[in-house]
């Protein structure tokens, strides 16, 4: 079950040692409440799950917290979609190719959901007290150990930086998907091979890793 379905319309109450179910229900509902870009409070999203609003503070003191739950799974299923499409790679530079090519979709695929996720007034509950323990440093963790495997696999030319090279590339598809989302009438290019050059260039790849 992905991390995005919906939660039923009509909800019925639960069971006794279920409640753990209702938080879910808050999450995915925020969630679609996000997609769909809609005003989001409390009181909407307890509307649209058909629950009091005060069954919510069972759960999340305020808005704020809510939405630290959404950022967390967001980049939960952004590092997981990202990881399921290197899976499919015949080495470590398709790998990296495949998943800097399914960030980009995740992000054109839930646009407004992505820009929560990188807003620059994040809700102060998705701030901890380590940065290295965010959801979103996690996922960029990943990148760098997919740029890692390319360099010990004598893929592309010595980098005594990875973490750096990582940075460069998660800046770009950022900005590509920033750019798209924003200018959706400009004639692009297709996606999936910008972003492949994208990280040809980059990781300076030669012709022969394609």
């Amino acid at each position: 079950m992905s991390l995005f379905d919906k939660p039923p319309q009509t909800r019925q109450r639960n069971k006794r040692g279920q409640g753990d179910l209702l938080r879910n229900d808050l999450i995915a509902t925020t969630i679609a409440l996000v997609e769909e870009n809609q005003q989001l409070s409390l009181r909407a999203v307890a509307r649209r799950l058909g629950i009091a609003t005060t069954s919510i503070y069972l759960h999340f003191p305020d808005l704020d917290h809510l939405l630290a739950a959404v950022v967390e799974r967001s980049f939960t299923e952004l590092a997981t979609t990202a990881a399921n499409a290197g899976k499919r790679a015949t080495d470590p530079a398709d790998e990296l190719r495949k998943r800097c090519r399914a960030y980009c979709r995740f992000a054109l695929d839930h646009p407004h959901l992505y820009q929560l996720m990188f807003q620059a007034d994040l809700p102060q509950a998705t701030v901890a007290d380590d940065t290295n323990a965010t959801p979103g440093r996690r996922a960029f963790d990943n990148l760098v150990a997919a740029v890692e495997r390319c360099l010990q696999a004598g893929l592309s030319q010595p980098h005594d930086d990875p973490f750096r090279l990582a940075a460069l590339i998660w800046t770009a598809e950022h900005g590509i998907v920033l750019a798209r989302i924003a200018r959706p009438g400009f004639p692009w290019p297709p996606l999936d091979r910008f972003v492949d050059e994208m990280v040809d260039r980059i990781m300076a790849f030669p012709q022969s890793t394609r």
